[in-house]
C-alpha cells in the first residue's frame, strides 16, 4: 500500500517525545487505520458512537471539575477526579486547536472499573475515533469505557 503523507505526519507527531513524553501509540504495531477500524468496530458492536462516548466523558468531567482536584462522588456510582495543569497541547491531526493539559479519572464504584483520559483524548475520540494504542498511558479500551461510563 502506498504511504499517505498526511497520515505519516500524524504518526510522527504521535511518537514519544514529540507532543507528549510517552506518545499516543504505546507498543501497538498496527497501522493507524487498523487501530481506528478495530476500535470503531467495537464501538459499533456495543451500539455506541464516538461522539456519544466523548459526550459522556465530558459530562462526567464537568461534574468532577467542581471538586477542584479532589474526588467527587456523583449519583453514588461515579468517583470523578479532574486535575488541570498549566499549558495546552495540540492534536496530532493538526488544525484542531489546542487542549487544556490535565487528567480526568472516572471510577465506577459499581463495576470497579476506572478510566483515565485527557481533554485531548476526549477530542480524539469524538473527532478522529482514536482511543490511542495498546500500551499508551491513556489508552481507552471501548469495552472498558462501556462498563465504566454506563
Amino acid at each position: 500500500m502506498k504511504a499517505n503523507p498526511a497520515t505519516d505526519r500524524i504518526i510522527r507527531k504521535m511518537q514519544p517525545g514529540v507532543l507528549t513524553r510517552d506518545g499516543f501509540l504505546g507498543e501497538d504495531d498496527r497501522s493507524l487505520k487498523e487501530l481506528t477500524d478495530s476500535d470503531d468496530f467495537a464501538v459499533r458492536k456495543m451500539e455506541l458512537t464516538h461522539s456519544g462516548i466523548a459526550n459522556r466523558i465530558e459530562y462526567l468531567a464537568e461534574v468532577g471539575r467542581k471538586g477542584y482536584g479532589t474526588p467527587m462522588l456523583y449519583m453514588g456510582a461515579y468517583e470523578i477526579t479532574v486535575e488541570e495543569v498549566k499549558g495546552r497541547i495540540a492534536c496530532p491531526w493538526g488544525r484542531c486547536g489546542t487542549f487544556q493539559k490535565g487528567t480526568v479519572k472516572i471510577h465506577n464504584v459499581n463495576t470497579d472499573m476506572t478510566i483515565v483520559t485527557t481533554p485531548l483524548g476526549i477530542h480524539m475520540i469524538r473527532e478522529h475515533g482514536f482511543y490511542q494504542g495498546k500500551g499508551s498511558p491513556y489508552r481507552l479500551d471501548p469495552y472498558t469505557l462501556r462498563w465504566t461510563l454506563w
